[in-house]
């Protein structure tokens, strides 16, 4: 089942755009952050971080401490939900990252420890091996608060249980428009999932939305997983049915989308993020259907990871939202290939 779910997976890039994988500890005998004294604070910092430089995988990584870590870092820690803004405001907290850059570790968060693995073409259960060894390597040197009732405690008692959470980052045009919030329910009850919007400090549900697993307790990781990987695949099957479908039966609408988004973002002198996640939502589309030439999906995400509100304001620390919107509108077309076009549908 696995397998075959990973082989369509790969069939859908247009759907998923990637996933995130989360484990959760605390040691024992030590006090969650929110009730530790400064003392505790410094002792469990001292403790995770040296054990997890005695890890091969860290060995040569990069420590970023809240004490005198750069604005810009911070902001993308932010932005990829590794923290929150307590966590930036803590001068306990410590981020460790793996020499490839794919692995972070991030101490005195919510949790003592919170592991992250971001993927894109990566094989998940994969990812979850090399997460799990790393938490089992940990585990010898600190010792995890664990119980046989609630398995690993953990601030938040949702996130107790496994301590692990699978998120898939989906760009859902179709499922997200208001005539089908009902699939989405469906989804969401029959596969114990939450999903929200992906992008940090924005609210609802959006064409990029991400879904996660909200039972944690009395399941386990490898079920977790299997559970996850057929919600997207059923996701993504359902969305590319409604895209077809919304194609077939509407395919003036969909193209005058498609330019239009082609002419704003080429030509716009200020433009929202809420106009550049629907224009190159337009344009994803756009890729798929074969009309848009010259812009990979790839390219297509990555502009869209450098328009979000906390990526420009990291860049030009502006008050003035008509400021931002020009440098968003400026950023776009010099990322923007020049031979980028579109055929007629």
């Amino acid at each position: 089942m696995l397998k075959e779910n990973m082989y369509k997976l790969y069939q859908m890039p247009n759907v998923v755009m990637g996933t995130q994988l989360n484990l959760r500890r605390n040691l024992i005998n030590h006090r969650f952050r929110k009730s530790a004294c400064t003392s505790e604070l410094n002792d469990i910092k001292e403790k995770v971080l040296n054990a997890a430089l005695e890890l091969d995988v860290f060995k040569g990584g990069t420590v970023f401490s809240m004490e005198n870590c750069d604005f810009d870092a911070i902001e993308m820690f932010l932005e990829k939900g590794f923290i929150d803004e307590e966590f930036k405001e803590s001068g306990f907290g410590v981020i460790l990252v793996s020499r490839n850059r794919k692995i972070t570790l991030v101490i005195n968060g919510e949790d003592h420890i919170s592991l992250f693995i971001n993927g894109q073409d990566d094989d998940i259960f994969e990812s979850w091996e090399t997460l799990s060894d790393i938490d089992d390597e940990l585990e010898k040197r600190l010792g995890f608060s664990f119980g046989p009732k609630y398995g690993y405690h953990c601030s938040k008692i949702s996130n107790a249980g496994t301590g692990f959470t699978v998120t898939y980052f989906l760009h859902i045009p179709m499922l997200t428009a208001e005539a089908e919030d009902e699939d989405l329910d469906f989804f969401c009850e029959q596969y114990k999932l939450s999903i929200e919007n992906s992008i940090r400090d924005s609210s609802g549900i959006s064409d990029y939305s991400k879904i996660e697993n909200e039972q944690k307790i009395g399941i386990s990781e490898d079920e977790i997983i299997v559970r996850m990987e057929t919600a997207a695949v059923q996701i993504s099957e359902r969305e590319r049915f409604l895209r077809e479908k919304v194609i077939q039966k509407k395919s003036i609408v969909v193209e005058d989308g498609i330019k239009r988004a082609c002419a704003v973002l080429k030509n716009a002198k200020l433009i929202t993020f809420h106009e550049t996640e629907r224009h190159l939502s337009f344009l994803r589309l756009g890729i798929e259907a074969g009309i848009v030439k010259g812009l990979s999906l790839k390219k297509a995400d990555s502009i869209f990871s450098r328009s979000t509100p906390a990526y420009i304001q990291n860049r030009i620390f502006a008050a003035d939202p008509i400021e931002e919107d020009k440098f968003r509108a400026e950023q776009i077309q010099k990322q923007l290939p020049e031979n980028i076009k579109y055929e007629e549908m």
